[in-house]
């Protein structure tokens, strides 16, 4: 998914039971949350949640775990990163986030976990040719 919104300069992101579980990284050229927003709903197929600050016109960084991982807004900002991608978002985290300045993006919990298991599947394909898989698409709304 960072690779597909064309995030460069990534590391690892997340924390669990100290773990990474996401990746974060720079936009080559900022772009406008209106803009990322389109983005990223025309490239999940999903509507985005957004919750925006007023006081970041462009952003130029980004923090994903895709799925359920909505309360890590929180550590994108304390790490300096713009905004955050996640899968889902609840009221008190919308509204936080946006009083923390950080632009806040939920695309769905499915939505965003597709190409993490897409390029799992491609590289058992090109590991094991033999073995033959297959994607299911889900229409599920969260």
């Amino acid at each position: 998914l960072a690779k597909k919104i064309g995030l460069s300069q990534q590391v690892p992101f997340g924390d669990y039971k100290g773990n990474p579980t996401g990746v974060a990284g720079k936009f080559q050229t900022p772009i406008n949350p209106n803009d990322l927003k389109k983005q990223l709903e025309g490239l999940l197929s999903h509507s985005i949640l957004h919750s925006c600050p007023s006081e970041i016109p462009m952003i130029e960084s980004m923090a994903i775990i895709t799925g359920g991982a909505n309360g890590d807004w929180s550590l994108a900002a304390r790490k300096g990163y713009q905004s955050y991608l996640t899968g889902e978002m609840s009221e008190h985290d919308w509204h936080e986030a946006k009083e923390s300045g950080i632009h806040a993006f939920a695309g769905g919990h499915n939505a965003t976990e597709q190409f993490g298991i897409q390029g799992l599947q491609n590289w058992v394909q090109s590991k094991w040719p033999q073995i033959k898989t297959t994607y299911f698409s889900s229409l599920n709304p969260a």
